[in-house]
């Protein structure tokens, strides 16, 4: 176990079958940064959770879909409700529309979570403002498996604006930039939902980006930590 120890912030402390599925996780490969944008497998998420402090507040549920290449899986996709200790406030379910009836009724966090890094592996993870969804998961993963989680992470909203710097002037929210390139979302603020619309807008992103010269994970990362607009 001492290969797995530094993967933890502590000792381990998993029942035999959850130690088991962790150890398979970790020895899943990462992401090969020169890899071609159309072999990455990214796993599009968003979380809703009980507020946004992720040191006090907690993730109520957990919604992914896989995009393939240039794909996007509809037969592939991921959800949880992870059970709440505690409620959180009416204010805050009229935002995600997840009751007290069911925040009780979820997964356990160790189920949950663990389901979630079986899903995603050790892809690339994408979200859109992918500070607030990283910091959620990491402090989760760290309060209840004890695991480091430091994940290849993409910010959709960064990338879109430079991507789109005219568009990226003026759209902040993840509804404008929906809205300007004609992506339904049928249910906002339902984690699955909320993700299924962000891989949409990340297909159009994949496309532009290749279309700038963009082919390999490696440049994609490097222009979205850039948050500067592309040259011809």
């Amino acid at each position: 176990m001492n290969w797995l120890a530094r993967w933890f912030e502590s000792p381990v402390a998993l029942d035999a079958a959850s130690r088991q599925r962790m150890s398979a996780w970790v020895m899943l490969p990462e992401p090969a940064m020169q890899q071609p944008l159309t072999n990455t497998r990214w796993v599009v998420v968003d979380t809703e959770t009980s507020g946004l402090n992720p040191r006090r507040d907690s993730l109520i549920s957990i919604g992914a879909c896989q995009v393939t290449g240039n794909l996007l899986d509809l037969g592939r996709s991921f959800y949880t409700l992870i059970r709440q200790s505690q409620v959180s406030s009416t204010e805050n379910v009229l935002i995600h529309g997840i009751g007290h009836a069911e925040q009780v009724s979820g997964t356990d966090y160790l189920t949950g979570l663990t389901t979630y890094l079986e899903f995603c592996r050790r892809d690339v993870l994408v979200a859109y403002h992918a500070a607030f969804d990283e910091a959620m998961l990491r402090t989760a993963m760290q309060r209840h498996l004890s695991l480091r989680f430091r994940p290849v992470w993409i910010d959709v909203a960064k990338l879109a604006d430079v991507l789109f710097p005219v568009e990226g002037r003026h759209f902040r929210m993840l509804d404008e930039w929906l809205a300007h390139f004609s992506i339904e979302h049928p249910a906002r603020h339902h984690a699955l939902a909320d993700a299924f619309c962000t891989a949409q807008l990340l297909l159009v992103l994949l496309a532009k980006a290749q279309e700038r010269g963009l082919q390999t994970l490696r440049r994609l990362i490097q222009a979205e930590r850039s948050h500067q607009w592309l040259k011809y």
